[in-house]
């Protein structure tokens, strides 16, 4: 146990293996999150606007997904070309195949 601070409670006692290494809060207000660390090397801190609503969020996500869509549709238009020219390919194949015979 924490042989300086006897008379802390229990649960705030350190025993002697273990170190507190950083400490901390994060407090939440409408429209802000402050974050404050303190750790040996320093104080750091940040404030940041709070979270959108649920609304908002799905929003950006749909917003996000449909432009990663939109700038793939070069990239899948290849693709069926590719595709439809590799069936054409194999159709004239099986044709010559079949011609042969």
């Amino acid at each position: 146990m924490d042989q300086q601070h006897l008379n802390a409670p229990m649960c705030a006692q350190v025993s002697p293996t273990r170190r507190l290494v950083a400490a901390g809060l994060i407090r939440r207000t409408p429209g802000r999150t402050l974050t404050v660390r303190a750790t040996a090397a320093g104080v750091t801190g940040s404030i940041t606007k709070a979270a959108p609503d649920r609304t908002a969020r799905l929003a950006e996500l749909h917003r996000l997904c449909r432009a990663d869509y939109d700038s793939a549709a070069t990239t899948r238009a290849a693709a069926i070309g590719a595709a439809r020219d590799q069936l054409a390919l194999a159709r004239a194949h099986a044709a010559e195949a079949v011609n042969a015979r």
